[in-house]
């Protein structure tokens, strides 16, 4: 669901201190084989993580009846 999708882009900002010049398109939420929700980060959005040191992200999603949270957890 888009909430989803949106909200997991709000918590990554938040993680990293809502950086200037980042753009939505620059941050996709994407699954691997399993299903696992995780984060893919192109250009300023990738550079802003680069300088935060972040070498890993952690995303958890849910959504339910109209709800949709998401936290995010960046490894350095």
């Amino acid at each position: 669901p888009f909430a989803a999708r949106f909200a997991a882009k709000e918590a990554l900002l938040k993680a990293m201190g809502v950086p200037q010049g980042l753009r939505w398109q620059q941050m996709e939420v994407v699954r691997d084989e399993l299903g696992a929700p995780s984060l893919r980060l192109t250009d300023a959005a990738a550079a802003a993580a680069e300088r935060l040191g972040v070498r890993r992200s952690w995303l958890s999603i849910t959504h339910d009846h109209g709800l949709a949270a998401a936290v995010v957890v960046l490894e350095a």
